[in-house]
Protein backbone atom coordinates (compact mmCIF):
# COMPACT_ATOMS: atom_id res chain seq x y z
CA UNK A 1 0.00 0.00 0.00
CA UNK A 2 1.51 3.41 -0.78
CA UNK A 3 1.07 6.58 0.72
CA UNK A 4 -0.03 9.88 -1.17
CA UNK A 5 1.60 13.02 -0.53
CA UNK A 6 -0.23 15.98 -1.78
CA UNK A 7 1.69 19.42 -2.42
CA UNK A 8 0.06 22.42 -0.56
CA UNK A 9 -0.39 24.60 -3.32
CA UNK A 10 -2.59 21.49 -5.29
CA UNK A 11 -4.07 20.83 -2.19
CA UNK A 12 -5.22 24.18 -1.84
CA UNK A 13 -6.52 24.10 -5.75
CA UNK A 14 -8.47 20.93 -4.96
CA UNK A 15 -10.70 22.42 -2.06
CA UNK A 16 -11.66 25.71 -4.48
CA UNK A 17 -12.70 22.89 -6.88
CA UNK A 18 -17.16 21.96 -7.03
CA UNK A 19 -17.88 19.11 -4.75
CA UNK A 20 -19.04 16.92 -7.49
CA UNK A 21 -15.04 17.99 -9.04
CA UNK A 22 -13.38 16.92 -5.26
CA UNK A 23 -15.39 13.81 -4.68
CA UNK A 24 -14.26 12.30 -8.58
CA UNK A 25 -10.52 13.52 -7.48
CA UNK A 26 -10.73 12.10 -3.43
CA UNK A 27 -11.77 8.42 -5.00
CA UNK A 28 -8.72 8.56 -7.60
CA UNK A 29 -6.79 9.27 -4.89
CA UNK A 30 -7.55 6.57 -2.76
CA UNK A 31 -7.01 4.36 -5.73
CA UNK A 32 -3.53 5.56 -6.26
CA UNK A 33 -2.37 4.00 -2.88
CA UNK A 34 -3.62 0.92 -3.81
CA UNK A 35 -1.99 0.96 -7.09
CA UNK A 36 0.26 3.75 -8.67
CA UNK A 37 0.19 2.74 -12.02
CA UNK A 38 -3.15 1.42 -12.67
CA UNK A 39 -4.07 -0.44 -16.09
CA UNK A 40 -6.62 1.06 -19.13
CA UNK A 41 -6.14 4.53 -20.93
CA UNK A 42 -6.36 6.91 -18.63
CA UNK A 43 -3.06 6.21 -17.26
CA UNK A 44 0.50 7.60 -18.96
CA UNK A 45 4.01 7.94 -18.41
CA UNK A 46 5.22 11.21 -18.92
CA UNK A 47 8.27 12.47 -20.86
CA UNK A 48 11.69 12.62 -19.50
CA UNK A 49 11.65 16.80 -18.84
CA UNK A 50 8.92 16.54 -16.34
CA UNK A 51 9.20 12.74 -15.42
CA UNK A 52 6.53 11.05 -13.73
CA UNK A 53 2.74 9.96 -14.65
CA UNK A 54 -0.65 11.37 -15.50
CA UNK A 55 -3.67 9.97 -14.54
CA UNK A 56 -6.97 11.41 -16.56
CA UNK A 57 -10.19 12.16 -14.83
CA UNK A 58 -12.68 13.44 -16.23
CA UNK A 59 -11.45 17.08 -17.64
CA UNK A 60 -8.86 17.18 -14.73
CA UNK A 61 -5.49 15.67 -14.86
CA UNK A 62 -3.54 14.08 -11.76
CA UNK A 63 0.52 14.29 -12.70
CA UNK A 64 2.83 12.81 -9.94
CA UNK A 65 5.64 11.00 -9.06
CA UNK A 66 6.27 7.41 -7.81
CA UNK A 67 8.97 6.21 -4.77
CA UNK A 68 8.83 2.52 -5.61
CA UNK A 69 11.21 2.09 -1.99
CA UNK A 70 9.50 4.59 0.40
CA UNK A 71 6.04 3.52 -1.08
CA UNK A 72 5.24 6.61 -1.94
CA UNK A 73 3.08 8.70 -4.47
CA UNK A 74 3.94 12.85 -4.75
CA UNK A 75 1.41 14.31 -6.28
CA UNK A 76 2.66 17.69 -7.49
CA UNK A 77 0.06 19.02 -10.05
CA UNK A 78 -3.72 19.20 -10.23
CA UNK A 79 -5.65 20.89 -13.32
CA UNK A 80 -7.49 21.35 -16.07
CA UNK A 81 -6.23 19.91 -19.63
CA UNK A 82 -5.47 22.96 -21.11
CA UNK A 83 -3.41 24.55 -17.96
CA UNK A 84 -2.00 21.58 -16.31
CA UNK A 85 1.15 21.02 -18.16
CA UNK A 86 2.36 24.49 -18.19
Amino acid sequence: MYQVKINPKTAKFLKRLSASDQKRLHKALKSLEKEPRPKGKNFKRLAKPIGGCRLRVGPLRILYLIDDEKKLVKVYRIGFRGDVYR
